[in-house]
Formats: structure tokens, C-alpha cells, sequence
């Protein structure tokens, strides 16, 4: 992973120290990271209600700072673990620029007992008066135990104050006093400060502590005693205003605040210079040679690099433990001991004086010299150190071979053979149905090299890539690109099976940049695109900024339930932005210029037209799902009236029923000539339904994302209640109300990992919390459809009796002519009582057909069952898909499970062979 040398100095300064950062590369990234931060503020500006949906005033996050200022912080990332054993007590880097500069800023001190000695100094007349009316609280250790023993009273504190100070002699009892509020992050952790009474005797010497005698007690004036003078504790106490606090955590990252959105780029760069020295020296063991990446970044923008290394891979083991002071040990017990976790965490170390066992490789190379040691034994022991030198750089060798596996590569030749991987095939999964099929529509033949080029043209002083991440959707592959400026940019190529070509890219493209233009919504900016697969690329391609933040199902489950609820409320507001879109007509967006007979684009300004419907459900494409167009044309849209879309619907159904029946179909499948009936039925049934005054309300044209999970929001790392970016319009469609009847956000469900029957009656308080917070937002976003969506409220408390023809028509043949007819049969059956719908259902079974249908109804059961249960025990989808890592794994099972399967239901009676063999969801093993 080389850098370019814009990116790193590798020279060494007067002091001899290997490397040092780059002040061309510090300030360029600091005006960038700064200019960004002027842009979004100001876009922030334009949308004041975003700004306040996003941010509350009693926010926890790690972006919390005075005068609304938006902090910037450093991030070191070492190569070799730091096991820092203070790592509760953080240290004061000294910086030229403060961060606590404010005149309005509010400090509070937490103390040592008695808290009143502290008041005094403050009040003394030598105190500053300027320094003293910043502190607006003084308590004491008792109190802040006795008075903040809830979550919302230590949250209530936490919010009344910008700086947080604390004696020494406590910070070790502060966590378990303080609790996650406070040091779940860094934000407003407090500070140590020195403000004992350090005793000395005519000579400045230190006075040994003399223990008391038993029984002892002090006076007021002794107690007062143990503080320092207030000329002393008021230098204390600006000392720690002018740095910043850093903690180094057990890990290979270290975070610090280096600077405001306020601060000018020279300002940011004098202080990241005073805390990188500090930090390397201080902090990190081996100093500069142990450093892998430093960074510069936001709360919620991605973050530049300032200094890279040059190799990422250390020559000693992964984990370094800090040297620790022993007069700290005691102090170090203690702090491990409240912070609950890290102590359990922590890995038994060898003492790093010993010369033999795993570790002794890890450190220094000392020179031994034994007396009776001659010069051929010396020979040979360097000998012997070249071998074991040569062997560790194959290790080396090997171990990044290993990590460029998982599809992260430099991009350094243009015939691709050093990427580790294959950008023109799918290598995420395979399948278990159709697998061939699936795996073809997904090789895109392309030229990489010019995508990537392309890719380089959009990043102002890029000049190559610098690392490629390729990852794999089930209609797209998408490759990350990081350039050698420190920019990330996404380049992503379609599969065959994303829709109809040209138009998916223009249609994705054309309604993100609607809804960038018309809302508030946060979608990554479009870069560069093409909808013709004839370009020099060789298919269609989008390339945008990488989406800021990080995915919300990677912070959901962490994430408190009012940062949950923020989401929710957030996600509320944006669902109402595009609520009040208006649109002439159902189909998809474009832009005027596509690719598109003029006569099948309707115009609504701005550059903007409704076209033709680009999702999969009217176009072929997808493996196993033929169309035929005999019978009926193909019927696209767009469509302006309720009317003409129900015909698309059924005409879409209709072109997906064979010219003839398949041999040796199951019953309940049903022939081609029962689906055509009931597609028929079924057309004049929507029709009829589309003309009620029960429908009306729910049938105007509306544009919503059409997959708001937790994988296609981003929120900022450090406040994750805030979202930072929207991704995945590909396929979003103008549909009616009531098409979204069905669908909520996934933050309204349980997690993955629940599972109803190993819930406890009653509840354990783990399953009462997880239960609440569902409810929370459950009925947040109830409230918010009610009062800001009201024709989709009303489409949502409908029965669904009601609207389900509407879903299952367009893939009748797939799901067979049994569900049509039981859909058909329910909404034939409710259409007086309780639908209140006029006149009678144009479907009206016999009793023979109701009859029949009962039969095939257990057969269509049966088969579904059975898929449920394939489904279910390989963790797969209706497709079968597998991931790769599974599937060798997964074959071998499939087979065996088959088989077994088989035997059981023939030698049970439950079915013959071939009826099993037809009954099996999937393509049966070999």
C-alpha cells in the first residue's frame, strides 16, 4: 500500500527522528477538511429544520462543543496494539491554539472533600477573577455521589457544562461515580488537574507523607491545607484549558481534539504539530516506527490523511504494553478495576525484562556477549539471525498476501493482475438455484483501468488509486476507491439483472439529484455517470462521493433510545419532504435528455421528465423469469391515470406466464390456461376496486425510497442520531400511496438475533429494553404517519385484504395460479363486510372451484412449508443465495440434507419420489 510521496516525508529531522509529518500535506488537508465543513454548514443553513431534527440540547455525542462549534479531530492509528495501563487518566498535550477559548464557557470541578476548601479558592482574591466566573460549579465527590445516581441526572450534569475538570487524587473512583454518560466517549470525560498541596521543607525537597495514627482526625484548617495555593491551582486549572486530553485506549487507535470549524488552516496545523509530538512521544511505543496512519476528520465528514506509512506491517508482535511508572501501580489497579470490561479484556503479558518465551522477539535487539564466546560462534548466531530474519519476511510476504484475499488491493498495473481480485466477476456468493444463470448475469466485461482514470478526473489533485475495496450487491458491484489525495470516491457498475439498460443508471441518477435538489435529504453528490454501455468504459457506471458516516445497522444496536429515536424522527421528517412531492403521473424518473421515445416522457420542469417504470417486475432479465410478449405488448408507463396502472400491473403478469405449460407441473402451480383466466378476472377485479371511493384517496402518484434499512442509511460515527447520508435509489419509483402500505423502516423491528420463544415470562430487563425500544419507535413513526402521511396512515390501517391483488398480480406465475385464486376467494368473500365495497366482486367461485381450491391449497402449503424449512436451516433467500465463505460448506450439507429428506418422506408414505423431487425448493444436488 504505497504512498505517494506528496503523502509522506521519509527523511529524517535534526532530532533523528525517522520520520515527521509534512506541512504542505497538514495544511492542504486542513484547508480541504475546513473548506468542506464552510460548504456543509451553510447547506445545513439552507435546511434549518434538518438542523433541528438532527440536533437536540441535551445531546450526548461525541460532537458536543461550546458555541456550537464543530470539533476536529485527530486520529493516530498505530501498527502494533498500545496497551496504555492509565488509560482512564488522560494526558495534557500543551497546544498553541485553545479549544476552550469561549468566554461563554462553563467548568465544572469535581474535587476531593471537602468541596467548600475548593470554593474558597476560587472566591480568594488572588484567584483570577476571569478564570473564577468560568467555573460555575465546584462539588465534591460525596455530593456527586449522593445527588447523581440516575442515568438522567448524570446526563442533566453532564449538559450544564462545556469542561469538566477533576482532582487526581479521584479520577480513579469517577468512572463508577460518572458512569457511560460521561466516558462512553471523550467528549466531556473530565480532565485531571494537580491541585493538591504538595509539601516541602526549607530545602524545596518533597516531605514524605507521614501516615496518620489511627483515630486521628483533622481539622478544618488542615483539610483546607491539602490544596494548593490559588496562584497554583488557578495555573493548574489553565494549563488544562490550553491542551487538549488525550486517552489512549487499548487498541491501535488513538482520537484527540485537535481543533474547531472556527480555526483557521494555519491555526489546525500549529495544533495538530504539538499534539502528534506529544502523542508519538508520550504515547506510542517505538515512536514514529509504530505509527501507521494519521488522520484528520469531522464528526460526520470522512477522514484525510496527513501521514501514511510507507509499510503497514511491523516486524514485532501485535501487542506493545506501555511502560508503566511503579509508583503508578497501585493507581493503575484502581483504574482498571472501575472501568468494568477493560480489566477482563486485557491479555496476561510476559514481564518485558525476560529474555526468553514468544514475546522475546518483540522487543529491542540487545547485544549479549558471553565471555566464553568465541568468534565462530558469533558467526554462526548471525548466521542463524539472518535466517530467522529471512524467515520473518516471508511471514511478512505472506501475511499481507493473505489480507489482499479479502478484495482490499493497491491499484499499481492497468492489466489488473495485482488488484487481488477480479472486477468482472462476482465472487461475493453463489447459488442454490440456477446458480450458472445467476453467476453469468452478474460478469460485466469492462475496462477497469479507464473507470478508475475517470474515477481519478473527478478528485481535484488525485493522480492515481491508492487502495481499491470492491463489494457486491445482488444488482450491482461497487468498487471504493481511495486516491492518492486522501479522497475516497465510490465507482459502481450495474448487473445485467438491475433492470433495463440505459435506463436504471439514468433513472437512479436523474431522481438522486431530484431529491437533492427538492429536500433536504442527505444523498451523496453524483461525480460522473453514463447510461451508454458503448462508452469508453464499456458499460454503464456512476461514480459519487463515498456516503459520509457509517452504516446505522453497525451503531443501532449500541446506540441509546433517544439516539434511536432521533433516527427515527429524522427519517419521519425526510418520508414527509417527499410526501409533499407532487408528480403527473406513475412510472420513473429521468432526466428530459433519456434515452426514451419523446411521446413516453412526460415533462414536470426543471430538467426532469416521468418515464417508463424501471423496475424488474415489467422488463426481463433475472435468471429463471422469461416474459413473453404474444399475447399482450409490453406495457412500461408511464401511466396517468390509477387505471392504466392497474392494467400494467396485470399486463406485466400476463407477460410472465409461458406460451405453453411446463410438463410435470405441479397442480397448484396451475396451467397456463387457468392463469390467464384469472388474470383476467383479476384485471376487471382492480379495475372495479381502482373506481371505489374506498381507494380514492390512497391512488395519487407518490416517491419514497423503496429500502430504508439500517445498511442504506449512514449516521456520524461520534452522534449517530444524526444522519449524514441516504444511499440505494436505484429503482425508487412514483408509485401509489397505497404501494408503500406494506413497507416501514427495519429500525421499527427486532433485531436479527431475536428470537420470540427464548423470550422469558416475564421478560429479563435485556428482553424489557429491547422490547421498549421497538415500541418506542413503533409508535413514533405511527404518530409521524399519522400526522405528516396521512393518505399513507390511511393506506397502512386498511385492510390488507384490500390491497394484496395489487402486490401478487405482476408475479402470479411465479407464486402460483392457487395464491391469485385465494386472493381472489378473501377479497371476494370480505367485499361487502367489513370492506364496505359497492356492488359484488367480479370473481365469483363455484362451490366445485372453492372446493378444489382447498385441495391445492394444502398441496401450495405443503411446497411452501418445505422452502420454509430449506430456506430457514441455510440461512439463504428465495433465491438460495449462499455467501462464498459458506458455500463449499454449504454443498456438501445441501446434498446430504436432500437425500436425507428424501428418504424420509418416500419411506414415510408422505409422498413418492418424483412429487418430492418436484416439491424441492431449489435445483436438486448432483
Amino acid at each position: 500500500m504505497a504512498v505517494s510521496e506528496s503523502a509522506v516525508v521519509d527523511a529524517r529531522d535534526a532530532a533523528g527522528t525517522p520520520y515527521k509529518l509534512n506541512p504542505e500535506q497538514t495544511l492542504k488537508a486542513s484547508r480541504a477538511l475546513l473548506e468542506h465543513l464552510k460548504r456543509e454548514n451553510k447547506r445545513i443553513e439552507q435546511a434549518a429544520v434538518k438542523k433541528e431534527l438532527l440536533r437536540t440540547d441535551d445531546s450526548d455525542g461525541e460532537d458536543d462543543a461550546a458555541d456550537d462549534a464543530t470539533p476536529i479531530w485527530l486520529s493516530l492509528t498505530t501498527k502494533q496494539h498500545i496497551v496504555d495501563r492509565n488509560c482512564l487518566r488522560p494526558s495534557k498535550a500543551k497546544v498553541p491554539h485553545s479549544l476552550t477559548s469561549s468566554p461563554n464557557l462553563s467548568i465544572c470541578i469535581i474535587t476531593a472533600d471537602p468541596q467548600r476548601a475548593v470554593k474558597n479558592i476560587v472566591a480568594d482574591p488572588r484567584f483570577p477573577t476571569e478564570l473564577a466566573g468560568k467555573i460555575e460549579r465546584v462539588i465534591g465527590l460525596t455530593k456527586l455521589l449522593a445527588r447523581y445516581k440516575s442515568f438522567e441526572q448524570r446526563r442533566e450534569l453532564r449538559s450544564q457544562h462545556d469542561v469538566f475538570l477533576a482532582d487526581d487524587r479521584i479520577i480513579t473512583r469517577l468512572p463508577k461515580a460518572l458512569g457511560k454518560v460521561f466516558y462512553q466517549g471523550t467528549a466531556k470525560r473530565p480532565i485531571p488537574i494537580n491541585i493538591a498541596l504538595i509539601p516541602r521543607d526549607e530545602a524545596g525537597k518533597k516531605i514524605k507523607k507521614v501516615k496518620p495514627a489511627p483515630g486521628t482526625k483533622k481539622d478544618a484548617a488542615e483539610k483546607t491545607a491539602l490544596f494548593a495555593s490559588p496562584e497554583i491551582v488557578a495555573k493548574e486549572i489553565s494549563r488544562a484549558l490550553d491542551s487538549v486530553p488525550i486517552t489512549v485506549k487499548q487498541g491501535t487507535n488513538t482520537a484527540v481534539r485537535v481543533g474547531l470549524s472556527s480555526f483557521t488552516p494555519e491555526q489546525l496545523v500549529d495544533n495538530i504539530n504539538a499534539v502528534v509530538s506529544h502523542v508519538i512521544e508520550k504515547h506510542v511505543v517505538k515512536g514514529w516506527r509504530n505509527v501507521k496512519a494519521i488522520h484528520i476528520k469531522t464528526p460526520a465528514s470522512m477522514a484525510l490523511p496527513i501521514w501514511l506509512a510507507d509499510e503497514l506491517w511491523t516486524e514485532t508482535n501485535k501487542v506493545v504494553e506501555q511502560p508503566a511508572n511503579e509508583e503508578d501501580n497501585n493507581e493503575t489497579a484502581a483504574i482498571e478495576a472501575a472501568w468494568d470490561g477493560d480489566s477482563k479484556s486485557s491479555k496476561r503479558k510476559r514481564n518485558p525484562k525476560t529474555t526468553k518465551g514468544p514475546q522475546a522477539g518483540a522487543r529491542k535487539k540487545t547485544k549479549v556477549v558471553e565471555d566464553n564466546q568465541d568468534a565462530d560462534a558469533d558467526a554462526d548466531a548471525g548466521k542463524e539471525s539472518a535466517k530467522l530474519e529471512a524467515a520473518r519476511k516471508e511471514a511478512l510476504k505472506k501475511q499481507k498476501a493473505k489480507a489482499f484475499k479479502s478484495d482490499i488491493a493497491t491499484y499499481t498495473r492497468a492489466d489488473n493482475r495485482s488488484l487481488g481480485f477480479d472486477p468482472h466477476k462476482y465472487t461475493s456468493g453463489r447459488w442454490l438455484r440456477l446458480d450458472e444463470q445467476q453467476f453469468q448475469a452478474r460478469y460485466i466485461a469492462f475496462d477497469f483501468d479507464k473507470l478508475c482514470k475517470k474515477a481519478i478526473a473527478c478528485s481535484p489533485g488525485a493522480r492515481d488509486i491508492a487502495g481499491c475495496l470492491k463489494l457486491e450487491g445482488g444488482f450491482n458491484r461497487a468498487f471504493v476507491l481511495r486516491l492518492d489525495n486522501g479522497a475516497s470516491i465510490v465507482a459502481r457498475v450495474p448487473f445485467s439483472v438491475a433492470g433495463p439498460a440505459r435506463l436504471t443508471t439514468n433513472s437512479e441518477v436523474a431522481t438522486m439529484e431530484y431529491i437533492r435538489r427538492h429536500t433536504s435529504i442527505p444523498v451523496p453528490a453524483v461525480l460522473d455517470w453514463s447510461d451508454d454501455p458503448q462508452n469508453p468504459v464499456g458499460t454503464e457506471y456512476i461514480i459519487m462521493e463515498h456516503a459520509v458516516g457509517v452504516q446505522l445497522h453497525q451503531q443501532w444496536p449500541s446506540m441509546t433510545a433517544a439516539k434511536q429515536l432521533d433516527v427515527v424522527k429524522a427519517l419521519g421528517h425526510f418520508a414527509r419532504e417527499m410526501y409533499k412531492l407532487q408528480f403527473p403521473a406513475f412510472g420513473s424518473l429521468y432526466f428530459a435528455d433519456a434515452p426514451v421515445e419523446k411521446d413516453r416522457l412526460i415533462p414536470i420542469g426543471g430538467g426532469f421528465s416521468v418515464g417508463p417504470h424501471c423496475g424488474t417486475r415489467y422488463w426481463p432479465g433475472q435468471p429463471g423469469d422469461e416474459r413473453s410478449y404474444q399475447r399482450r405488448p409490453p406495457n412500461h408507463g408511464p401511466w396517468t391515470t390509477h387505471e392504466q396502472y392497474c392494467r400494467g400491473l396485470v399486463d406485466a403478469g400476463y407477460s410472465r406466464v409461458p406460451p405453453t405449460t411446463p410438463p410435470d407441473i405441479l397442480e397448484y402451480k396451475g396451467t397456463v390456461e387457468e392463469h390467464l383466466s384469472l388474470s383476467n378476472v383479476a384485471q376487471q377485479t382492480l379495475l372495479q376496486l381502482s373506481q371505489s371511493d374506498a381507494l380514492k384517496p390512497v391512488e395519487r402518484p407518490m416517491l419514497l425510497h423503496h429500502d430504508m434499512n439500517k445498511r442504506n442509511i449512514f449516521v456520524s460515527e461520534d452522534n449517530p442520531g444524526q444522519i449524514t447520508s441516504i444511499i440505494d435509489w436505484q429503482s425508487s419509483s412514483i408509485e401509489p400511496v397505497h404501494h408503500y402500505s406494506d413497507g416501514r423502516p427495519d429500525l421499527c423491528d427486532f433485531p436479527d438475533t431475536w428470537d420470540e420463544t427464548e423470550v422469558q415470562d416475564p421478560p429479563s430487563k435485556e428482553q424489557q429494553k429491547i422490547i421498549k425500544a421497538v415500541s418506542i419507535c413503533c409508535q413514533a413513526w405511527d404518530v409521524m404517519m399519522r400526522g405528516w402521511l396521512p393518505e399513507l396512515h390511511t393506506a397502512r390501517t386498511m385492510d390488507q385484504d384490500f390491497l394484496r391483488l395489487f402486490r401478487y398480480v405482476p408475479s402470479a406465475w411465479r407464486h402460483s395460479a392457487t395464491a391469485l385464486r385465494d386472493d381472489l376467494i378473501q377479497l371476494s368473500a370480505h367485499w361487502s363486510n367489513p370492506l364496505g365495497l359497492p356492488g359484488s366482486c367480479p370473481y365469483q367461485p363455484s362451490e366445485a372451484e372453492i372446493s378444489r381450491h382447498k385441495t391445492l391449497w394444502e398441496e401450495f402449503k405443503l411446497v411452501h412449508g418445505v422452502k420454509e424449512e430449506v430456506v430457514r436451516g441455510f440461512a439463504t433467500d428465495e433465491e438460495g443465495w449462499i455467501p462464498i465463505d459458506r458455500w463449499e460448506d454449504t454443498k456438501l450439507a445441501y446434498g446430504l440434507l436432500f437425500h436425507e429428506w428424501l428418504k424420509g418422506v418416500v419411506d414415510s408414505g408422505e409422498m413418492s419420489e418424483d412429487m418430492a423431487r418436484k416439491v424441492w425448493p431449489f435445483d436438486l444436488p448432483q
